[in-house]
């Protein structure tokens, strides 16, 4: 396994007193997203052998360097430890149908990369895809369309998927929300979204929403 690490004065007070070791196992990580079959976003947990790869590699290092005494062990992170907390948890996305999933999976790295108004377009098509595919789940796909065949709106969606799964009635307002910043992100030039209305106010509106659809994976 290939790694690439640097070594750095560590100063405190002003003075040099030791060095610092920085490790990263990117051609691992790159490695490791193919054999996952994953292209975009690994679930951390997956990079425990690479972390520990770089534990076992730190402290051997350091024990080669018999002139040094180390101040401290090595610490070994996430790649990702650093990145901002999903606007929806991993968990939920992971257990969502594929096509739902990759609407969720594209809203958090819009929401990671500081694309707010992309997330949330995403999170809006997110709960719409939910919608279709619980009706297709339950067999009802033809309550997705009018006599003329034409795909009905999202709101006649809502008041038929009631009809059928009673208890996301009282989810519809919440709804009407996540359908509220996604449109205005797609149609309204002029709309500015933040990280806060994503996480305070969208998010926990739909999140519960997915849970009640109870979706097939």
């Amino acid at each position: 396994m290939k790694v690439t690490f640097t070594i750095e004065p560590s100063a405190r007070d002003g003075k040099i007193n030791g060095y610092l070791m920085k490790i990263e196992s990117e051609p691992a990580i790159l490695l490791k997203k193919q054999v996952l079959g994953r292209e975009r976003w690994i679930e951390p947990s997956k990079y425990r052998e690479i972390i520990g790869f770089n534990d076992r590699f730190q402290r051997t290092l350091i024990s080669s360097l018999t002139l040094l005494q180390p101040v401290e062990g090595p610490s070994p992170i996430s790649p990702r430890g650093n990145s901002p907390v999903p606007v929806i948890e991993w968990r939920l996305v992971e257990t969502m149908p594929r096509e739902v999933e990759t609407c969720l999976r594209e809203a958090n790295l819009c929401f990671e990369h500081e694309c707010y108004v992309a997330c949330s377009i995403m999170l809006r098509k997110a709960m719409e895809v939910a919608v279709n595919k619980k009706f297709l789940q339950i067999e009802k796909g033809g309550e997705l369309y009018d006599k003329e065949g034409n795909e009905q709106s999202l709101s006649k969606k809502w008041v038929k998927l009631g009809r059928f799964v009673p208890d996301v009635r009282k989810d519809v307002e919440d709804m009407k929300v996540v359908k509220w910043f996604g449109d205005k992100g797609a149609h309204d030039p002029t709309m500015s979204i933040t990280p806060e209305d994503l996480q305070v106010i969208v998010a926990p509106k739909l999140k519960p929403f997915l849970s009640k659809l109870a979706l097939r994976g």
